[in-house]
């Protein structure tokens, strides 16, 4: 088969299995934007011109103003058009607006975001630092719903590093004081442990969580009121779970900042991002990915804590051989596992550990093995000497 043929072959493959999964979504959208105006001219005429200009160019023209943003939006049926006060403008003469289209097919979503996008190009509408984009998915089928699994979807969503790339302030300039308007989940997770953790009296149970496979520790995060924390915080998460446990939808809050509206093919990915994320996070198995995540939280807390090793010549160990593992979250994850089984006397556990981390699909690098293996004879030696 020729490589152009081999190509188009594939093309066709990747446009149906897009087809297919497209065809088990609902989607809709927020757009918060601002609308400059002059001296001479008041809000209410902005916006009734807005909706005027607006109405022509979408599906489903039904669109309706309300200055309450708390009002109930029927999602099946039409356009809510909304103040959004937490928008700011450098100019003094301004309308802040947020637009919350109907819930919509995936499809005919993506072809009503270009037609929205395009408008707010073509009539110069603003959007800045303040301003988000927000996408809100679901399953065609609620029960389907049910099995996303918010902790493995928040592991597998990347928002520490995406969200260097939608930089969103609650000043329009970076000033001295501000605040970015969403963060992570992830670090909301760390947050959550690394308090547990700082008493004393937990130690012995995150010990004994540590000691626990990796999945299982993935269950036992369900335990500590996580989602509870998440929810109360939800305004200002890249994921905003509690959609999911009262409307039975995910709100992506990630997107937006300066000029989003001139960024439909960075849209496009995120969103199709957010489609497979939705997909992988209802799989019942808990993928790499995820492991590695949970074992770098419980990694820093370990290693940080003075509390966990008291013994002073295994802290020197570990400070003095820190670069063997210091970029494996995994291998670090097994070192601190090792140290705790020694505490315990648990020496099969131990001798088993040892032989998972120098296998070698943990190193490449033979001399870092063999590093390795150094510096846990040298570890050996100083437990049995204590």
């Amino acid at each position: 088969m020729k490589k152009n043929k081999v190509n188009g072959f594939l093309f066709n493959i990747e446009k149906k299995l897009y087809t297919n999964l497209y065809s088990n979504f609902l989607i809709g959208f927020e757009f918060e934007f601002i609308l400059e105006h002059s001296i001479f001219e008041t809000k209410e005429s902005k916006i009734k011109e807005f909706i005027k200009n607006i109405k022509p160019v979408l599906k489903n023209n039904k669109i309706f103003f309300s200055d309450n943003f708390y009002e109930i939006h029927n999602g099946n049926s039409s356009y809510k058009l909304t103040y959004d006060f937490s928008i700011k403008h450098d100019k003094r003469y301004f309308v802040p607006l947020e637009l919350i289209t109907p819930v919509m097919s995936l499809s005919e979503g993506i072809e009503i975001l270009k037609i929205i996008l395009d408008f707010f190009n073509k009539n110069k509408l603003i959007t800045n630092k303040t301003t988000g984009f927000h996408v809100n998915l679901s399953f065609k089928n609620p029960e389907d719903n049910k099995n996303i699994d918010p902790l493995k979807l928040i592991f597998l969503s990347n928002d520490e590093y995406k969200i260097n790339f939608w930089k969103r302030y609650d000043k329009v300039k970076k000033e001295i004081f501000f605040t970015t308007l969403v963060d992570p989940n992830l670090s909301v997770i760390k947050k959550i442990l690394e308090e547990k953790f700082n008493n004393s009296k937990n130690i012995p149970e995150f010990k004994q969580i540590v000691l626990e496979y990796p999945e299982k520790i993935l269950k036992i995060l369900n335990n500590f009121k996580i989602m509870n924390k998440i929810i109360w915080l939800e305004k200002k998460q890249t994921i905003n779970l509690s959609k999911l446990f009262n409307n039975n939808y995910v709100e992506f809050r990630l997107l937006g900042g300066e000029n989003y509206h001139k960024r439909y093919d960075e849209i496009i990915n995120e969103i199709n991002y957010f489609v497979k994320l939705i997909c992988k996070s209802t799989k019942k198995n808990y993928d790499k990915i995820c492991i590695k995540k949970i074992c770098k939280i419980l990694n820093n807390i370990f290693f940080k804590n003075e509390n966990l090793i008291k013994n002073e010549k295994i802290k020197y160990l570990i400070k003095k051989y820190d670069y063997i593992f210091s970029n494996n979250e995994l291998m670090k994850y097994y070192v601190m596992k090792i140290i705790l089984e020694f505490e315990k006397n648990n020496y099969n556990e131990v001798e088993e550990n040892l032989l998972k981390l120098l296998s070698e699909r943990i190193f490449v690098d033979k001399n870092l093995k063999e590093t390795t293996k150094i510096f846990f004879k040298k570890l050996f030696e100083e437990i049995k000497i204590s």
